[in-house]
């Protein structure tokens, strides 16, 4: 060991900061590494003073980063330090997003008009995709499919300069008809045959 090593590994960890971050930069690790290394999950709660170690984790973490255990402990001091500068962080990430609000407000004081120029019914088995992590607590999926009933011409603005766009009017359990441009996690639209056809190329190798 030399000695820039010696004197990282006897200096106290800097405040806010977990020991377990620092041992595992100073190694060059990532938490993903770690974490395959240790067979420690969620190492992120951990080093963001989200989670406490158990004494058993501790024991691998140590054995993957080659330490001693009181290396990657954080004191009951530092735990406090280490969650009020947590608490501040989020405090001033959401005053940096009221001021950005603000901000684009300020420069956007007016959204284009919009209109409803066509619907038309959609074909049966037509869905949009969703992913959004409220749909995910309530169904347990990685995606949902909402139905969409039919297809809405959508014009944006007034004149030549209007744009115009294709939207699905999807069913949904808690409001009814709705755009699905309005619905949180919007991704793409599919079909049942679509997806058929998809399943049919990849098997031919396409």
């Amino acid at each position: 060991m030399d000695v820039k090593e010696k004197q990282h590994r006897g200096a106290e960890p800097r405040a806010g900061k977990h020991p377990l971050s620092q041992a595992r930069v100073k190694r060059g690790l990532s938490q993903a590494k770690l974490s395959d290394l240790s067979g420690v999950p969620h190492l992120s709660q951990v080093e963001n003073f989200r989670r406490a170690l158990c004494p058993e984790e501790v024991d691998a973490l140590a054995d993957a980063l080659e330490c001693g255990q009181e290396e990657i402990v954080a004191s009951p001091e530092l735990w406090a330090e280490g969650v009020e500068e947590r608490e501040a962080r989020k405090e001033r990430k959401g005053r940096e997003r009221e001021e950005m609000m603000r901000d684009w407000s300020a420069r956007t004081p007016w959204a284009p008009p919009r209109h409803i120029e066509q619907i038309i019914p959609a074909a049966p088995g037509w869905y949009a995709i969703l992913k959004d992590r409220r749909y995910h607590q309530r169904h347990g999926s990685e995606e949902v499919r909402a139905p969409v009933a039919a297809w809405a011409l959508m014009r944006y603005g007034d004149g030549e300069d209007a744009a115009r766009e294709i939207v699905g009017v999807c069913a949904t359990e808690e409001k009814g008809m709705r755009l699905a441009t309005e619905i949180l996690g919007l991704v793409a639209y599919s079909s049942e045959t679509l997806e058929r056809y998809r399943r049919e190329r990849e098997q031919e190798g396409v």
